[in-house]
């Protein structure tokens, strides 16, 4: 009997698995098992090795088996009290999380409050003022995303 263990068997399950998907492309489901029993006939270790795959596919559905059960067996539900629980953490997440963010958007400077400011400064420091905005990349203030405002902000204090 095969054992599917030494290097000669695997390389005999690889020729053999190699034929079949040769066959299997090429033939109907009837005339493929025709064609397997052909192979088994002029190959005699491929009979053998019919044996062992089917052998092992048993095994391998009874390990299956076990496992599920033994996984059934050591699993609980969740309990309400800890869904719930769950659930009341994710709400606070998000809750948290549209606080965090309304705070920031509250605290971005407005188009209004950037041009008062550097109509401040450009007061005493009009090349400057036009420098910074055109480190931006752009000819005009209002040209400037409102993102990068508050960056606007920080470098013209430091004009």
């Amino acid at each position: 009997m095969i054992s599917l263990r030494t290097p000669a068997e695997l390389r005999l399950a690889a020729s053999f698995l190699n034929q079949l998907a040769d066959l299997r492309g090429e033939t109907e489901e009837d005339d493929l098992c025709k064609r397997v029993d052909q192979l088994c006939a002029k190959e005699p270790a491929f009979d053998d090795l019919t044996s062992a795959l089917i052998a092992s596919k048993k095994d391998w559905l009874a390990s299956a088996q076990k496992t599920i059960a033994v996984h059934e067996a050591f699993s609980e539900p969740t309990p309400p009290e800890v869904q719930e629980a769950v659930a009341e953490q994710a709400q606070a997440s998000v809750d948290v999380t549209a606080a965090l963010s309304s705070a920031v958007e509250s605290t971005a400077p407005t188009l209004e409050q950037v041009r008062a400011r550097l109509l401040e400064i450009s007061s005493t420091k009009r090349d400057a003022v036009m420098a910074l905005i055109a480190s931006f990349g752009k000819k005009s203030l209002s040209e400037i995303p409102a993102e990068k405002f508050g960056e606007v902000l920080e470098k013209a204090e430091a004009l």
